[in-house]
This record gives structure tokens, C-alpha cells and sequence, in this order.
């Protein structure tokens, strides 16, 4: 019953990674054992502990407290590495330190090769010195000594990474630069280290050659992160690789899926535009002016579309206007420059913002537009002396006083790009027309002064190379897959994933694997990790059917994938997931009579998107699989027989599984059947054999009462136990079993039992209860308060 309403209102898994554990040796493994009572009461507390999480966006005290007497309880039958990852990740949520750390030695004593897992186990160790140079001398202690031969080397990585970021705080540049290096020679796929490189590069002021070396190493350790691109796009810029930048930018907009920073955007067009590609620059402008416009006319006409704090929408660059008379202008297409200039003129002249009506008269004076206004601005003592004297610079340069132009230009060159470009095509010696017009391009890259420098360069029939150092990073690219610098993710993945389900047909209480392995098919050794190129969250999504009937999405399962630090090229990671073990498993074990068919689906990666929806990051990928199957046992006369019998089988999964079916068939007695003369059958033999039970098998009875429904108190003999026991194992199944709101009589009775322990889950469960309650209220209200709303 509490059960039930935890299945009800489960949205998402709160424990990620919680229910993933590494591949298993498959010869020493629960699919090939046999179950014992323990094993499969575990399991049942386990998937109670994580119900107990599901329904809220973060967990409350009252469900990590039940959680965590569940899984403690579920731990007591036996040592499993799922569990106790499971009981570590809640601690982890809890913030209990102390029993975060002991869980993980325990589970990393059952799965020694979980990398992740070591290193946080030594870091926690390392972080219990009290100075920071402690800290450092016994990473460099570990990694100088014997031990350090049975730790991987992205694990080393990892440490001297960390030394590293404790010597930069320290202020010891020697020692920084040294663990650096050394954590890059560990491990070349290490992105915190190639981070830190390039900032040691900022930090020292790096000549261009080594910045650019940094990125390149940034680039390789994370082909799919859009900053680093972004970056390479800007330092190909200046170093006039100007294909390479473009490249860049272009994927820098398809890996983060959105558009570019404005003034990113607005040099990627002076890039295009100078390798021949106006009509699409012309295009990009009209279409994002286009945008802006709908946009803001959509705000206007729904006011309350528009939040109390928001942005009000931004107007169109002034730049991108000028970018796009320049290219009409290039392209010789006077009258259609005329035209773009007098409605922009039209549109801004007379603005109440004084910045913009100054950029307006720039613009006027640099395409001889507007002469009388650019005149009289020129006198205009109100206006920056600067900002006339660059004025009557461009007047007097296309009055053809190049001399005057250049007097006026020269003092300003320094500082303003209009000014520079001006000075140079004030040169009348084509050499220093040359150089000058180059030194524009280099000072301001992506600026629209720099855009028609270079379109002057064109005309002059100039090539324009990329810089030596540029040349030197590209031969550095080389180096790697031509993948790293281009790469298609839709057609050409970093990552493949396969998923798969063993048995694919399964029985009651059957274990069900999900293995899910993912390939890296990058060409070059990747980081596993949340912000890498390895993406690790990954969704399961089953879909169950009955007779056809669809039984509604199932609550996603939340796995965190990382359990290695890094992958080689084509090489796997695999994981197991124990779906049996999850809402999932709870719905199968709450009806063993039907047959269940299901699917699954994968999506790594998961992130939102601006329309609602779900889609997967950059180098997410998707797997499904259907054709899924749980076979039931009907409740019918034979099978209650069988059943009946298997009581006193020896084999723990059998005879417990009888127990289940039989509390299930008393409560869904067939028709053709006498009803009290079954129920009764059922019942005497059930409490029969309750007596002799151990406590494991009793707590694992009890835990089944819910399965009876109306029948359950004819269960004398396992209820009249359950209900006074102090037996922790007893009694919080028989309270979560036979609980379904803050008022029922079980619950109530066990917040007077003289154990404080089962107290205090008492008072957890009626605070989820009265919670519960209360969100229920509140949806109804908002539905009614909706309704109105419609209906007027």
C-alpha cells in the first residue's frame, strides 16, 4: 500500500548511479547461483528503499531516514557490491561522511576496478590532512611508492592532477608546472590537466604558439565541448586561418545546439563573407533581424508571455547592418546597398539612445552616406571631438583629400578600427597601403573593419596567409584523427551503445539483467566523466504492456555510467543494471498471476531541451530493445495445489515463491472456485508453515501480505507476530506492507512500539503520508482552479 503510492507518484530516480554496478564474472554471479531467502529478501527491501525516493524533485529527511533503514536491513542478509553502492550514494545525499566512505570500502572490497570509486576513497583520505602541503606530500608519497603499480595510470592522472591544483593554491609555479606534466604523461585524455595547461598559459602570458598548443590538447581531451571549439575558432581568427575558424564556429554551433555569442556570431560573418560566402552572410542577417522582430511583436501581443525579471529582447547589432551593406557593397550591388542603407538609416535615425545615433553617423560617414547630416555632426559641438575628427576623416577621404584624412586618422589609429582602416586607404603608397590594411586584420580579427580591409585586400588581388603559428597548431592537429577537428556526430557517433537483457524472458522472482556496453569509436583515448566527451548519465525507460495494454511510462532509471576514468579507442565499458530491483521490480512482484511483455529504451546523455522535451547531448546515443517478456502463473484450482505443495520444498526460491503467489491468490480467488473453502486452504497453510519459518523467511512473508488484499488479517499467524514485534526485519515490511495513510491503525501502532528505532520510521512514513496528502490537495485544486478557467 505505502508501496503502492511510492510507484504512483514516482517521477525520476533520485540515486544516480545508484542501481549500476560493474560487469560481473558470470561464472560467480547471481544469475548462475542459487537464490537464497537472504538474496531475495535483499532484494525486496532494496527496491522498497529506493520507492521511498521516488515523487520529488529532491529527496526529503523523512525518505532518505526509510531509505536508509531499508538498505541497511537489505545489507544485513549478505554482502553485495549493488547494495553498497547503493547505501554510499544515499549517504552521499545525506551528507554523512563518515558512512559514505565506509560504504564505499566495502564496495570497492567486492569491485576493486571501479576507478571512480578508488579515487574518491583516496582523495577523501588525502583531504583528512589538515594544510595543504600535507596533502600534497602524501600523493607524493602514494604515487613514489610500491603501491602505486596497482593503481591505473588515469588513476595517477587523477592524483597528480589534484597535487597539481594544491600547488597552484599554494603558489609553488615549479611544482604546479611538474605535476602538470606529469598527470598529461599518465594520461593524455586527462581534461582537468590539459584545463590547467592552458590556463598556465594565460597566467604567464604564453607566446601564441603555446596557447594554441594548449588548446589543441583541451580540443583532443574533449572533441565534443563547445567552449574549447569556440576558443580554437577565436585563436584561428587572429592567427588568420581563417577556413580553420570557421570550421570551428560551425561546430561550435552544431555541439552546443544554439546560436553563438552575439559578438562571435557577428565575426563569424566577417569570416564567411571573406571566403566568398555574401549570399549567406546576407541570408543569416535578414533571417535573425527576421527572428528578432516576430519575437518581439509575440512579447507585445502576450504580455503574459513575459516574465517580471526577464531581458527585454535585443535589438538587431547595429554591427550585423553594417556587415551587411559592406557585403551588398563587395558584391557590386550598389542599388540594393542603397536601399539596405536608407531603411536602416530611416529606421535608427532620431533614436533616443545617443550610442546608437553616433554608431549611425560612423556608418553614414563610412559608405558616403547621409553627407549634409555627417557634415553637420562634424560641427556639432555636443559630440566627442574624437568622434568629428573621424567624421571629417571619412569626409574629407571621399572628397579625395587623402592627405587630410590621413592627419585626422592618425592620432585615432591607435584605438578605433573606422580610424585605422581609414589611415590606410589614405595610404597612396601601395606597399604601406598593404601592410596598413594587414594590420587592421591583425588588430581587430572579426571586426567589420577588419571584414572590408580584407575585401580591399581581395580587390588587390593579395593573399592573405595564415600565421606561422597557426601553421605550427594545424601540423599539431595533424597529429590526431581527422575526426577530432570535423567530426559528424549524427552519422559518425564518438560513442555507440548496445543494450542487453538476460534472460529476455523471465519468471516470479526471477533476477533480470540490463548490460548496457558502451564503444568509444572516436579514434583517440576519451575521459569518462559528466562534462566530457564520454557523456555517463543514461536513462532506462521501460514500457510495460499487459494483453495488449499499454501500462503507461514507467518512472526513468538514472544510471551514472562512470566507473572507469577513461576509454581507449574502440574499447568497451560495460554495466549491469538489476532492473528487478527497481518501481519495475515492484510492479512484477506485486502480480505474479499475469504475464507481463516490455521494452526498454537507453538514452545517454539526456539533457532538456527549450521546447519541454528530452533529447540527448552532443554525443549521446540511443538502444532499444523489445520482444521482453515475465510469465505469470493464473490463480487457478491446479496451480493453488502446486503451489500448495511447494511449501515444503527445500528450495528457499520455491517455497517463498509459493508464498507469494498464494497470499495473491487468496485475495483473487478464481470464480469457478469455492471461495471460503480456498481462502481457508490457503490460509491454514500459510500460517502453518509460517511457524517454522527462520526470521529471514518470516520478515520476507510479511512483506507479501499486501499481495491478499482483503484477505490479509486471515493471515493470523503472520500478522498477530508482525504487528507486535520489535523485530526491526518483522515489523517495518508488516508497516509498509499494510500502510496506506497517515491515519491507518498499523502505523499508528508501531509510532507507540518500545523499539525507537521502528518509532522513527513510523513518524518518517505518516510525514510522507501527510506530505502526499498534501500534494494531492494541491493538484486537485490547480485541476479545479484550470477548469474555471477554461470554462470562462
Amino acid at each position: 500500500m505505502m508501496r503502492r503510492f511510492c510507484v504512483m507518484m514516482a517521477t525520476v530516480w533520485l540515486i544516480a548511479a545508484a542501481s549500476a554496478a560493474p560487469a560481473q564474472d558470470a561464472t560467480d554471479s547471481w544469475l548462475t547461483r542459487p537464490r537464497s531467502a537472504a538474496q531475495l529478501l535483499a532484494d525486496r527491501l532494496a527496491m522498497q528503499g529506493v520507492a521511498t525516493l521516488a515523487g520529488q524533485a529532491e529527496p526529503t529527511p523523512e525518505q532518505l531516514l526509510q531509505a536508509r533503514m531499508l538498505f541497511d536491513l537489505a545489507l544485513e542478509q549478505g554482502s553485495d557490491a549493488e547494495l553498497w553502492y547503493l547505501r554510499c550514494e544515499l549517504a552521499r545525499l545525506m551528507q554523512d561522511d563518515a558512512k559514505q566512505f565506509e560504504t564505499l570500502r566495502e564496495y570497492l572490497r567486492l569491485r576493486p576496478d571501479d576507478d571512480l570509486a578508488q579515487l574518491r576513497l583516496i582523495l577523501h583520505r588525502v583531504e583528512q590532512e589538515q594544510t595543504v602541503d600535507a596533502r600534497v606530500a602524501m600523493i607524493d608519497k602514494l604515487l613514489s611508492s610500491a603501491q602505486a603499480s596497482s593503481l591505473s595510470a588515469e588513476l595517477r592522472s587523477r592524483l597528480a592532477s589534484y597535487a597539481a591544483g594544491a600547488a597552484k593554491e599554494m603558489g609553488d609555479d615549479q611544482a604546479f608546472a611538474s605535476w602538470l606534466k606529469q598527470a598529461l604523461q599518465l594520461d593524455s585524455s586527462n581534461i582537468t590537466a590539459a584545463g590547467q595547461t592552458y590556463r598556465l598559459t594565460q597566467d604567464r602570458q604564453s607566446d601564441a604558439l603555446h596557447v594554441g598548443s594548449a588548446l589543441v590538447y583541451m580540443l583532443r581531451c574533449n572533441p565534443a565541448d563547445p567552449t574549447v571549439r569556440l576558443s580554437m575558432a577565436r585563436f584561428m581568427l587572429e592567427q588568420r586561418a581563417f577556413q580553420q575558424a570557421l570550421d570551428q564556429y560551425n561546430m561550435t554551433t552544431q555541439l552546443a545546439r544554439s546560436a553563438l555569442p552575439m559578438n562571435d556570431w557577428l565575426q563569424m560573418l566577417t569570416v564567411m563573407a571573406y571566403l566568398g560566402q555574401g549570399e549567406k552572410v546576407l541570408t543569416a542577417v535578414d533571417r535573425t533581424r527576421q527572428q528578432l522582430d516576430e519575437y518581439r511583436k509575440y512579447l507585445q501581443e502576450h504580455p503574459e508571455a513575459v516574465q517580471p525579471d526577464a531581458e527585454p529582447p535585443p535589438d538587431m547589432p547595429l554591427a550585423a547592418e553594417i556587415i551587411r551593406v559592406a557585403v551588398l557593397q563587395h558584391l557590386d550591388r550598389d542599388e540594393e546597398k542603397q536601399k539596405a542603407f536608407d531603411e536602416l538609416y530611416e529606421r535608427l535615425h532620431g533614436s533616443d539612445k545617443p550610442e546608437v545615433q553616433t554608431e549611425l553617423l560612423l556608418a553614414a560617414a563610412l559608405f558616403n552616406q547621409q553627407k549634409e547630416a555627417v557634415a553637420a555632426a562634424v560641427e556639432d559641438t555636443t559630440l566627442d571631438e574624437n568622434t568629428r575628427k573621424l567624421l571629417a576623416g571619412w569626409l574629407a577621404l571621399h572628397n579625395g583629400d587623402v592627405v587630410e584624412a590621413g592627419k585626422l586618422f592618425e592620432p585615432l589609429s591607435s584605438d578605433s578600427a573606422a580610424a585605422a582602416y581609414g589611415l590606410a586607404l589614405a595610404r597612396s603608397d601601395p606597399n604601406q597601403r598593404f601592410e596598413s590594411l594587414m594590420s587592421v586584420v591583425d588588430k581587430w580579427p572579426g571586426h567589420p573593419m577588419a571584414m572590408m580591409a580584407l575585401f580591399d585586400l581581395q580587390d588587390a588581388q593579395q593573399t592573405i596567409e595564415p600565421t606561422a603559428t597557426a601553421g605550427s597548431v594545424l601540423a599539431l592537429v595533424d597529429k590526431f584523427p581527422k575526426r577530432l577537428w570535423m567530426t559528424d556526430l549524427v552519422n559518425a557517433p564518438w560513442v555507440t551503445m548496445r543494450i542487453r537483457v538476460d534472460p529476455k524472458s523471465a519468471g516470479y522472482l526471477e533476477p533480470i539483467d540490463v548490460e548496457v556496453t558502451l564503444r568509444n569509436t572516436s579514434g583517440v583515448k576519451l575521459e569518462i566523466g559528466p562534462q566530457t566527451a564520454l557523456p555517463t548519465r543514461l536513462w532506462l525507460t521501460i514500457e510495460p504492456t499487459l494483453s495488449g495494454q499499454s501500462l503507461g511510462p514507467q518512472a526513468p532509471i538514472v544510471m551514472d555510467l562512470g566507473r572507469k576514468l577513461a576509454l581507449e579507442p574502440n574499447d568497451t565499458l560495460t554495466l549491469h543494471l538489476r532492473v528487478d530491483r527497481s518501481l519495475f521490480g515492484l510492479m512484477l512482484s506485486a502480480n505474479p498471476a499475469s504475464t507481463l511483455n516490455w521494452r526498454i529504451n537507453a538514452m545517454l546523455d539526456p539533457r532538456g531541451n527549450a521546447y519541454g522535451g528530452i533529447e540527448t547531448g552532443a554525443a549521446g546515443a540511443y538502444a532499444t530493445l523489445t520482444a521482453l517478456v515475465v510469465y505469470g502463473q493464473p490463480v487457478t484450482a491446479a496451480n493453488i495445489d502446486l503451489w500448495l505443495e511447494d511449501l515444503a520444498s527445500d528450495d528457499a526460491k520455491t517455497r517463498l515463491s509459493a508464498i507469494g503467489r498464494l497470499m495473491f491468490a487468496a485475495g483473487h480467488v478464481p470464480q469457478d472456485a469455492d471461495a471460503e473453502a480456498t481462502v481457508g486452504r490457503i490460509t491454514d497453510a500459510v500460517n502453518a508453515a509460517f511457524a517454522d519459518m527462520d526470521r529471514v523467511q518470516q520478515s520476507w512473508t510479511v512483506s507479501q501480505l499486501e499481495l491478499a488484499g482483503d484477505q490479509a488479517d486471515r493471515f493470523n499467524a503472520v500478522t498477530s507476530l508482525a504487528e507486535r514485534s520489535d523485530d526491526l526485519l518483522i515489523r517495518l515490511p508488516y508497516v509498509i506492507a499494510r500502510s496506506d495513510n497517515a491515519e491507518s491503525n498499523i502505523l499508528l501502532a508501531a509510532l507507540r512500539s518500545d523499539n525507537p528505532e521502528i518509532r522513527q520510521f513510523a513518524e518518517a512514513a505518516k510525514a510522507s503520508f501527510e506530505r502526499a496528502a498534501e500534494l494531492r490537495a494541491e493538484r486537485e485544486r490547480q485541476a479545479e482552479e484550470a477548469a474555471r478557467n477554461a470554462a470562462q
